[in-house]
């Protein structure tokens, strides 16, 4: 065969193997006449509905077969027990450990995988430990998803991965549950709190950070979303939205774009039909209080089916950035789309997230964060200078119409000016931290881990070849006097065999302890380097890390995980 054929037949080859993980055929949506209840507009999206499907994340708790916990290092992480992978969404609420929590990227966890880390916001600020007679290191998914879509496109945003932006998108989830709050309490007439009052041992400790953040809020509450969102006049009130939607059994229903007061608000389409009903209920809950929160003054026509199907296909046509979390995300002006896929490369989930804001929630605080973070400047500062511990603190203008910002930074931890200087002193330099570097950057981090290791490295010692008697004895030559006097003996003077052996020996196993007791440290310090990649710069080790730039090995290549300011204790 010519060796054009051999080439062609490799591309075709290559081509069959990795082509369903770079592209997936186009989507044929087919998007249903909308049912209406009050102001909420349900779109269906069938599809052919076949293929096995994954565990939910609820399912999977529920059974024993997965577990959501956090350890001392405020690292969130889910672990698959089952033989099937299990998925977990975009907007999941969790409960337990010192704060509940909201998941704010949506993964596929393979089986038996391990503690595999994972991304979310604290949706509890005015609790820092584990209320009475919960597991402070586990969580549990509620039967309700995040039902505030602004506060999904704060942490959706296309925004620098920089410590005080986390500070801002974790502001704005805060600010989005006071929005929520405050008008379900409107609507509904009751403040929106938990059925019970839930007790723990109060520290104190998030005032100093939820206070001063949230100073401005429309009321006094302290207690968590998702036990506000069990609040049973809200369910009552959400029951007339679940039982006019409740029917969603069709075999080829896979997904569902929603509508409220006539503007797109989410879609989330599902491989299979079988994830979709598992899904289900708690999309739908979501959207009910969503509803219930937005009222029906402000409703418009409602969106023909041929619109909404114009929604999704501008949607998948956005522009692609890059994800931490590995999900594919586009954005347009219609929407950011998210799609979650299996290892080789299969879709498993597609959320749509729309980006029209309508009039009346414009003027909410997590809309003005939103507007910040995709200008890249709050208060006449560019976000990329925002140093770690900055917080943004919305405050009402006189006018009451809008919100102004400041920015406020905490100075009771030395550690931590200790950071800011030397990020500073980084970025200075051309630096960038917490998404990695250049190419620059990791010629420099390559340099430092080739000294490291020809300073650890064990070195070969040359040895000496003694003669005593008729026996050739290898000593390493360290000792050099003892060879010499083996070497040059007079003929007269005998030489113990036994003796010089034994010196031989203990030469050779002292020589040999010392290069074992060198390899050890050697790996424990390279060991201590590959971990300092992943620790969280948060104190003096973090402080020199950003010091030394690109030249140490955790500024290049670093795992980026979500930064929750909330949760450090």
């Amino acid at each position: 065969m010519k060796t054009s054929c051999r080439l062609t037949a490799s591309f075709v080859a290559l081509a069959a193997l990795i082509g369903p993980a770079i592209c997936d055929p186009a989507p044929a949506y087919r998007v249903d006449a909308p049912l209406a209840h009050d102001n909420l507009s349900v779109y269906f999206v069938r599809g052919n509905g076949g293929g096995a499907a994954p565990l939910t994340l609820d399912q999977a708790v529920s059974s024993g077969q997965a577990k959501v916990g956090w350890n001392d290092g405020a690292a969130f992480t889910v672990e698959n027990f089952s033989d099937r992978s299990i998925f977990v969404p975009f907007g999941t609420l969790l409960t337990g450990g010192l704060q509940d929590q909201v998941t704010s990227v949506s993964l596929l966890v393979p089986p038996h995988s391990g503690p595999m880390s994972l991304a979310t916001f604290c949706v509890d600020p005015f609790r820092s430990t584990a209320r009475d007679n919960e597991d402070p290191t586990a969580f549990t998914p509620t039967d309700t998803m995040f039902p505030n879509r602004i506060a999904k496109l704060v942490m959706l945003a296309a925004a620098p991965d920089l410590h005080a932006v986390g500070n801002m998108r974790q502001a704005g989830v805060w600010w989005s549950i006071d929005s929520t709050r405050a008008a379900l309490s409107r609507a509904l007439g009751v403040a929106v709190e938990p059925p019970y009052q839930p007790h723990w041992q109060s520290t104190g400790f998030q005032d100093h950070i939820a206070n001063p953040v949230l100073a401005a809020r429309q009321s006094p509450w302290t207690t968590s979303l998702p036990l506000a969102l069990a609040n049973p006049v809200l369910r009552q009130a959400e029951q007339t939205y679940v039982d006019a939607f409740a029917d969603a059994s069709a075999e080829d229903v896979t997904g569902a774009v929603f509508a409220v007061n006539g503007n797109i608000e989410d879609a989330e389409i599902y491989q299979s039909h079988a994830l979709f009903a598992a899904m289900w209920p708690k999309l739908l809950r979501a959207q009910a209080i969503a509803a219930l929160a937005a009222g029906s003054e402000n409703a418009q026509a409602v969106p023909s089916a041929e619109a909404v199907g114009a929604f999704l296909a501008a949607a998948e046509a956005g522009t692609a950035r890059e994800s931490a979390s590995g999900t594919v995300l586009r954005d347009s002006e219609a929407a950011v789309f998210a799609e979650t896929r299996a290892r080789n490369g299969a879709w498993i989930n597609r959320s749509f997230v729309a980006t029209a804001i309508a009039p009346y929630a414009a003027a909410s605080p997590e809309a003005a964060l939103l507007a910040m973070l995709k200008a890249g400047e709050v208060g006449g500062r560019s976000v990329k200078a925002l140093r770690n511990r900055d917080q943004v603190v919305l405050q009402r203008t006189d006018a009451g119409a809008g919100w102004s910002a400041t920015i406020q930074t905490p100075t009771e931890d030395v550690l931590w000016q200790l950071q800011e200087l030397a990020e500073a002193s980084f970025r200075a330099h051309g630096g960038r931290t917490g998404t990695g570097a250049s190419l620059g950057s990791a010629v420099f981090s390559l340099a430092f881990f080739a000294m490291l290791f020809w300073l650890l490295m064990p070195r070969r010692r040359r040895v000496v070849i003694a003669r005593a008697g008729h026996a050739r004895i290898a000593i390493p030559d360290r000792h050099p006097a003892v060879a010499w006097r083996i070497a040059h003996a007079p003929r007269r003077e005998p030489v113990r065999r036994a003796v010089v052996t034994m010196k031989a020996f203990a030469a050779i196993l002292a020589a040999s302890f010392e290069r074992l007791l060198l390899s050890a440290r050697g790996l424990l310090v390279l060991a201590k380097r590959f971990a300092s990649a992943a620790w969280p710069r948060d104190g003096l080790a973090g402080a020199i890390a950003c010091h030394l730039g690109p030249a140490w090995p955790g500024n290049f290549g670093a795992p980026t995980r979500p930064l929750r300011v909330a949760t450090r204790k």
